[in-house]
C-alpha cells in the first residue's frame, strides 16, 4: 500500500517539474499511463485512471491496449456514450485485437442506445470478422427486421441457425419463420420445419 502510494506521489512531482519539450511530453504521457494503471487497480479509483488516460491522450496517441482500457474504464464508471466512442475507435485502428465478441458488443450497446444503423454496421464487420459465429448472425437479423429488412434478416437468422447447437437451430428457425409468414407461408412453414427436425421438442415449431 505504501509502496503504491509513494510512487503515485513520486510521479506527480515529476510531472509537475515537466515542461512542454517533445521529450518532456513524452515522459509526461508515460508517467499518465503509469498513473492510469495504478488508479485503474482499484475500481473506486476508475475517475483518476481515466482523467489520466484522458492527459495521455492529449499529449500523444494511446497504444490499442490503453485505449481499450480506457474505454472499459468509461463503461465501468457509466459513460455509455464515451464507451460506444473509445471502444468504437479502439475496434477500427489497424493495431486493434477486436475479435467478433467486441464487434457484437459495439452493435448491442449502439442498439441500446438506439443508435440502429451505426449498430447494424457494426454487426455486418461481426459477420465479416467471423462468419460462424451464430450469435452475430443473430444480431445481425433481428438489427436487419427493425431496419425493415425483412429479407436480409430471414437469411441471417437462417446463417445463425446453420452455426447452432439444435435447440438454438429451433429457436432461431423459429423467429425467422415469425418474420416471413406474413409475406410467404410456404417459406415460414418450410423454416418451423427445419426447426421441428433440429429440436422435435420445439413447441413453438408446431
Amino acid at each position: 500500500l505504501g509502496e503504491r502510494a509513494d510512487a503515485i506521489e513520486l510521479y506527480r512531482r515529476e510531472l509537475a517539474l515537466l515542461g512542454e519539450e517533445d521529450a518532456e511530453r513524452r515522459r509526461r504521457a508515460r508517467i499518465q499511463i503509469r498513473l492510469a494503471n495504478l488508479h485503474a487497480a482499484r475500481p473506486e479509483e476508475a475517475p483518476l485512471a481515466i482523467t489520466a488516460f484522458r492527459e495521455a491522450e492529449r499529449l500523444e496517441r494511446l497504444s490499442a491496449s490503453d485505449e481499450r482500457a480506457l474505454a472499459l474504464l468509461l463503461d465501468q464508471t457509466g459513460e455509455p456514450a464515451q464507451f460506444r466512442e473509445t471502444f468504437g475507435h479502439w475496434c477500427d485502428r489497424e493495431d486493434t485485437t477486436a475479435g467478433v465478441a467486441d464487434h457484437v458488443l459495439l452493435a448491442t450497446r449502439l442498439a441500446e442506445a438506439g443508435e440502429l444503423a451505426h449498430a447494424l454496421v457494426r454487426a455486418e464487420r461481426a459477420v465479416a470478422v467471423a462468419p460462424e459465429h451464430a450469435p452475430a448472425w443473430a444480431l445481425l437479423g433481428r438489427l436487419q427486421q427493425t431496419n425493415g429488412r425483412d429479407e436480409l434478416a430471414i437469411r441471417s437468422l437462417e446463417r445463425a441457425a446453420d452455426h447452432s447447437l439444435p435447440v438454438e437451430c429451433a429457436r432461431r428457425c423459429v423467429e425467422a419463420a415469425a418474420i416471413a409468414e406474413p409475406v410467404g407461408l410456404e417459406r415460414a412453414d418450410a423454416l418451423l420445419q427445419r426447426a421441428v427436425r433440429a429440436d422435435s421438442t420445439c413447441f413453438a415449431a408446431h
